[in-house]
C-alpha cells in the first residue's frame, strides 16, 4: 500500500442528493436475476455519472488486487429543505428525525474506450460510522484495511452539519485484475435503488482533498 498526501489543498467536490430528482441506479449484478432480468450484464457504469462523484486512476501495467478494500472518506453533509416524495408513508419520510445521509462506493474496471464495468461495491450510513475497532482490521501503518461499525443505538451520531467527519467504508472484498491502459474508477453516491432502500431527505454532500482531511482508497495490491 502507498499513500501520497496532497502538497497542498485541492478544490473539495459536492454533490446532491435530491429523491425528487429520481435516485434509481442500474441494478447490480447481484439483484438482477432475482429482478427477472438477464443474470449479470456488464451495464456501463457511466450512465450514473450525473448522481454523484467520480474519480480514475489509469494503468500502464497489470494491476492485481485481492483481499478487502477500504475507503477512508474525508466529507461533510449539510441537510437540504424537501423531503415529502408522492406515494411514501409519512413515517418514512420523519425518520430518522434528524439530518443524515448514505455513502454508497462503487468500484469499476475502465476499459480502453471509457466503459465502466461494476466490479464491488460497499455502503454506509453517516450516523453509523462509529469504527468497532475489535472487528476491524488495520495495516501496521495504522490505516483501515477492513471497516467494520457497531450496530447498537448507543453508537448511532447524526452528523453534524457542514463538519469534517471521518468515515471508513468497508468495499466488499474482491479478486482482480486491471490490465494494462485500464483504470480504476471509484464513484461516491447517496443512493442504490432499487438495490437498496436509501434514505430520501436531500443532501449536499462535499468530498474533501485538503492536507490532513484526505479521502484515499487502501487497495490490496499484489506484487
Amino acid at each position: 500500500m502507498s499513500k501520497e498526501a496532497p502538497s497542498s489543498a485541492e478544490p473539495a467536490d459536492s454533490y446532491i442528493y435530491n429523491p425528487l430528482a429520481g435516485t434509481a441506479e442500474l441494478l447490480s449484478r447481484w439483484d438482477n436475476a432475482a429482478s427477472g432480468s438477464i443474470p449479470q450484464p456488464a451495464w456501463d457504469q457511466r450512465t450514473d455519472e450525473p448522481k454523484g462523484l467520480s474519480y480514475t486512476v489509469s494503468f500502464d501495467h497489470d494491476v492485481r488486487i485481492a483481499g478487502p478494500i477500504n475507503f477512508h472518506l474525508h466529507a461533510t453533509t449539510v441537510g437540504l429543505p424537501g423531503s415529502a416524495v408522492e406515494g411514501w408513508p409519512a413515517a418514512a419520510q420523519s425518520l430518522p428525525p434528524y439530518p443524515d445521509t448514505d455513502f454508497v462506493v462503487k468500484i469499476s474496471d475502465v476499459a480502453a474506450d471509457g466503459t465502466a464495468t461494476l466490479i464491488t461495491q460497499g455502503y454506509l450510513r453517516a450516523s453509523h460510522r462509529d469504527l468497532d475497532p475489535s472487528s476491524s482490521e488495520f495495516s501496521p501503518s495504522g490505516d483501515v484495511i477492513r471497516a467494520q461499525h457497531f450496530d447498537d443505538s448507543a453508537h448511532v451520531h447524526p452528523p453534524v452539519p457542514g463538519e469534517d467527519t471521518t468515515y471508513d467504508i468497508e468495499i466488499w472484498p474482491t479478486a482482480k485484475t486491471f490490465a494494462a491502459g485500464h483504470g480504476l474508477r471509484l464513484d461516491i453516491y447517496s443512493a442504490d435503488t432499487p438495490n437498496h432502500l436509501t434514505l430520501i431527505k436531500p443532501a449536499l454532500n462535499t468530498v474533501l482533498h485538503a492536507p490532513g482531511a484526505e479521502s484515499y482508497l487502501v487497495l490490496p495490491v499484489l506484487p
